[in-house]
């Protein structure tokens, strides 16, 4: 093999990369830093200006910039970027957030900040707020699994449940007093405790499936995976209901391991069989939760009334088809309401059900809603359209205006006819967006793969004013965690090793890192 390397220029990998210069060289040794969450030091390292100095014959080591250059550059590369951010929020649009409250005085306060602005489309606080999508459905499943250990729930939530049932009523609620989820996690901990235990649980998992020590309540051998508990963590959504998954999963060789000998310390975790049954029940109402998001790999606005709808009517079919459960479905189900009437007085949704999803248009909406909400869409559809409308004619009427009044007009007028309509009439552009509105929503659906961009592209001129309103409306984020990922990543920035950073610094990074 030679010592030779491939030639730069005919690699496909450089098509994109700019002819070397010093200013392109910087810039992008700030990118890699910003990127990679690099010290500024970096550059003060001898082995890594060797390094610079290897690539290139004719560079120099004072052509490379030392860590205070790299900072100017960067703060200078961020205030760049606050002239394109200006321009982008030029226009306010849409911001999807979490539920907290002060997200709402945020709110409020920027819309009194833009009162003097006269925002032609205006600014309403609780309409421009979307809120968080996967938030609000983590919320719901909060308050039912805080529902599994509290006590008020035992008072009256199970009158007349257990009548003709084939389950004890007093061993099944002396079970849910025990509080299974809470025990489950004791299990968890007390079996990863250590390396060692981990080891002989895993251990037993393997000969107990070798030798059929597992068997079903028939009798028949039961093949268990190779797996380990899981630990549930409070800010992941999903991660008590896989918590609960990988125990029932494991609970045969759980109850064999912790009736060992060698295991008195912790004999005292194991659970009941009505425990394992409780906890069985908790899985099947949230496996409604996990199946939801599980469809929803990207949530998207336009999807989220019809996903909500999914979700709460699954929770109220299995309160009907296990009553045993239905006090803590009903738990969840009063905050879903109180989100899914949120979401009633925020347009966007609506919005964005028509101008969004191609493959759905109003047909959702006039499948499953009521008569009275099918005519508050569509007038909160018209109306929207007519405002758009008339922006853009007040918008080429600036431009186009000449200074003489139109002979016609001022004629109509010197005779009192000018309720006439001599010129373009209110009533004639509002004919055009029904038209256009009608054409629209009875117009063949488009299948569910199509880049919505693409639709546009080739249909703008047929839909001119819902196409400017898709612009506007095609951003807008159903989610919010993709912005909590980036403020949760400052943790990769600010190590111990780099806590001296400055707070100005630390801001830029931040903002130039995504």
């Amino acid at each position: 093999m030679g010592d030779s390397l491939p030639d730069p220029a005919a690699s496909s990998d450089r098509a994109n990369v700019p002819p070397f210069s010093l200013p392109i060289f910087r810039k992008f040794l700030v990118n890699f830093i910003i990127a990679d969450d690099q010290s500024l030091n970096v550059v003060e390292c001898k082995e890594f200006r060797c390094l610079i100095l290897l690539l290139r014959d004719d560079l120099k080591d004072s052509n490379i910039p030392h860590h205070t250059k790299i900072r100017s550059d960067i703060i200078q590369a961020w205030k760049d970027y606050f002239m394109i951010l200006k321009i982008d929020l030029a226009v306010p649009g849409h911001f999807t957030m979490d539920n907290a409250e002060n997200n709402i005085t945020m709110m409020t306060h920027l819309s009194q900040l833009l009162v003097p602005r006269e925002l032609p489309l205006g600014f309403d606080a609780k309409d421009r707020r979307i809120m968080c999508y996967v938030h609000i459905m983590n919320i719901c499943v909060q308050h039912v699994v805080e529902a599994f250990c509290s006590p008020d729930m035992l008072a009256e939530a199970w009158d007349d449940v257990f009548d003709d049932d084939e389950v004890d009523k007093d061993e099944y609620l002396a079970a849910v007093q025990r509080d299974p989820v809470s025990l489950g996690r004791s299990v968890v901990r007390a079996i990863r405790a250590s390396g060692l235990r981990r080891d002989e649980f895993k251990k037993l998992v393997a000969t107990g499936n070798d030798q059929d020590w597992f068997k079903s309540p028939d009798g028949q051998p039961v093949q268990v995976p190779e797996t380990q508990l899981l630990h549930d963590v409070r800010t992941r959504w999903d991660s008590t209901f896989y918590m609960i998954n990988r125990l029932r999963t494991l609970h045969l060789p759980i109850d064999c391991f912790l009736s060992l000998l060698g295991q008195k310390d912790i004999a005292h975790y194991r659970m009941s069989d009505m425990d394992w049954f409780v906890l069985r029940e908790y899985e099947i109402l949230l496996d409604v939760f996990q199946q939801r998001m599980s469809a929803e790999k990207r949530a998207t606005l336009n999807r989220a009334v019809p996903s909500f709808e999914l979700f709460m009517t699954a929770w109220e079919k299995l309160r009907e088809m296990n009553k045993r459960i239905a006090p803590f479905i009903d738990v969840g189900l009063k905050w879903a309401k109180q989100y899914y009437n949120r979401m009633d007085n925020t347009q966007a949704y609506i919005i964005s059900m028509l101008v969004v999803d191609l493959s759905l248009r109003f047909r959702w909406i006039r499948k499953y809603w009521g008569q009275e909400w099918i005519t508050r869409a569509e007038n909160i559809i018209l109306a929207l359209m007519e405002k758009y409308c008339a922006t853009k004619v007040s918008a080429s009427g600036n431009v186009e205006s000449s200074p003489q009044p139109d002979s016609l007009d001022s004629l109509a007028r010197l005779y009192g006819l000018d309720d006439m309509e001599l010129g373009p009439s209110r009533h004639g552009a509002l004919q055009a967006v029904e038209k256009e509105y009608r054409m629209y929503v009875d117009g063949e659906l488009v299948d569910g793969s199509m880049d919505p961009l693409r639709f546009w592209e080739v249909n703008h001129t047929q839909f001119p004013t819902i196409f400017t309103i898709a612009m506007d409306y095609l951003p807008i984020q159903a989610s919010s965690v993709p912005c909590e990922r980036v403020f949760s990543s400052s943790a990769d920035t600010d190590t111990k090793k780099r806590n001296l950073i400055s707070p100005i610094l630390m801001e830029a990074l931040q903002m130039l890192k995504y």
